[in-house]
């Protein structure tokens, strides 16, 4: 499995042609499998590709993820946040209008993993003017939600005090 998961991860960090075939085969013979499928989600989370975060999006349509499950969405979201930088992190700022939308969903079901995955947005200090105003700015959008879970409320407020 190690072998198999090394192979998947460098086909998908090449963007090999081949790799969407070898990941629907992978898919078929492991989808019964939670764990082996985390796995399948976060590599899918970390691709190079130019439209990963569509891919993201995609994968909330798969019949093994649920945002119910904190691993499915450590796995694809939180994979995706944490360890594709380029991404997150686009010049337009749509990697942040992403997590937005889903802190605001866990922000209710499950606010122990929003808290979670907000860390990535709190550190704005850490990039450029242009990233800050973006974060900055997600960040007083989810400060303005109605029923702001206190784990989040405590992070986004003392982001937002120290910027």
């Amino acid at each position: 499995m190690t072998d198999t998961m090394a192979a998947f991860s460098a086909a998908v960090a090449a963007q090999l042609p081949s790799c969407q075939q070898l990941m629907a085969e992978f898919e078929q013979r492991w989808r019964h499998d939670g764990l082996i499928m985390d796995k399948w989600f976060m590599l899918q989370a970390t691709s190079p590709a130019k439209n990963v975060l569509s891919t993201v999006r995609t994968l909330f349509t798969h019949p093994t993820f649920s945002m119910e499950n904190p691993n499915r969405v450590r796995a694809l979201i939180g994979t995706f946040v944490a360890q594709n930088p380029t991404a997150f992190h686009a010049e337009g700022g749509t990697g942040y209008q992403f997590l937005v939308e889903m802190l605001i969903i866990l922000n209710s079901s499950n606010p122990q993993v929003a808290s979670r995955l907000i860390e990535q947005l709190i550190r704005l200090r850490r990039y450029d003017e242009t990233r800050q105003n973006l974060m900055y700015q997600a960040l007083t959008q989810l400060k303005q939600l109605d029923n702001l879970s206190a784990n989040l409320f405590e992070k986004i407020t003392k982001a937002l005090k120290n910027q």
